[in-house]
């Protein structure tokens, strides 16, 4: 099934990490329970499988006071803590969240103190809303991870394909995260638990991994994404996400974290509203709010 988008054909795909279910060719993925016992590692790689035909498109058309760039910022300009270095025509920016408490600046000192080279602290530009087209940079309070934008290529798929290669904890849902922003048009988005092995030649795949990386470091989650910058296409990312923090203590959710770097890696940057899943310190939000999904199904209204 498709549907028209700006001009594009998009395909409704049904993602999968197995294989389809004989005699109805209908392929089916893991969804990690969040209940899961996180005193067993094994518990992901026994995921049951779950039909994603329960996580559809959600096509978000722009209202028409949209359109006319009537929507006021509620928030401040957020702020980006980042790391860029460039080697000939590649270009790779590492995006650093801030644990809960920790202010962009107190994040870009440590980092600094601890050796990390060009880091700098990125403030969005406050002013009118883009319009919606593949290289808008900004919608309402949404941002994109680089201006001018840099976006993943189609590799002969009708859409993009980034698929998930899971290593982390079983205390992170990065499965639940990965089938959210699978509903967005325009970009697939794939599991797979400890491999990226799969049915889908186009895919690109970025690696999640998990780990003790500690308290001292200021960041609870960490996106790398490499691209051209000739035509600002992604070529490698890969995220990690900090066990250090107790989320119980700390006041936000590991599922808020996970689904936060992935939409690093599809694309966007922080939001501007505090109460937002984007925003650039960890919080509890989990969906992925509005703003985010339209811009990042702006950026892949065509096929690149």
């Amino acid at each position: 099934m498709k549907l028209a988008l700006a001009g594009k054909s998009v395909a409704l795909r049904i993602l999968s990490i197995g294989a389809a279910v004989a005699g109805f060719g209908l392929a089916t993925v893991g969804c990690a329970d969040l209940d899961d016992d996180p005193s067993d590692p094994a518990a992901k790689a026994r995921e049951p499988e779950t039909n994603l035909r329960d996580y559809p498109k959600i096509a978000r058309p722009a209202r028409a006071d949209e359109m006319a760039h009537t929507v006021v910022r509620t928030g401040e300009p957020a702020v980006d803590v980042m790391a860029t270095r460039t080697e000939g025509d590649l270009t790779t920016i590492e995006i650093f969240d801030p644990a809960p408490g920790v202010t962009p600046e107190a994040l870009a000192e440590s980092l600094r103190t601890a050796g990390k080279q060009d880091v700098q602290l990125v403030r969005h530009d406050s002013g009118a809303i883009s319009s919606l087209d593949p290289y808008g940079c900004s919608y309402g309070q949404a941002h994109t991870a680089t201006c001018p934008v840099s976006y993943w290529r189609n590799n002969g798929e009708s859409n993009p394909i980034v698929l998930f290669n899971d290593h982390s904890g079983v205390t992170w849902p990065v499965s639940n995260a990965v089938y959210k922003w699978n509903q967005v048009l325009g970009i697939d988005s794939a599991y797979r638990y400890n491999t990226c092995s799969g049915s889908f030649p186009g895919a690109h795949c970025v690696d999640v991994y998990s780990a003790s990386y500690g308290t001292g470091t200021k960041w609870i989650g960490h996106t790398t994404r490499t691209y051209s910058n000739s035509v600002q296409v992604i070529s490698t990312a890969w995220v990690e996400l900090n066990d250090s923090y107790d989320p119980a203590a700390w006041g936000f959710t590991r599922n808020s974290v996970a689904t936060h770097e992935l939409g690093h890696v599809l694309g966007l940057g922080h939001n501007d509203w505090s109460g937002d899943l984007m925003y650039m310190t960890a919080n509890k939000r989990e969906d992925l709010g509005g703003e985010n999904q339209t811009l990042l199904q702006a950026l892949y209204s065509i096929d690149r």
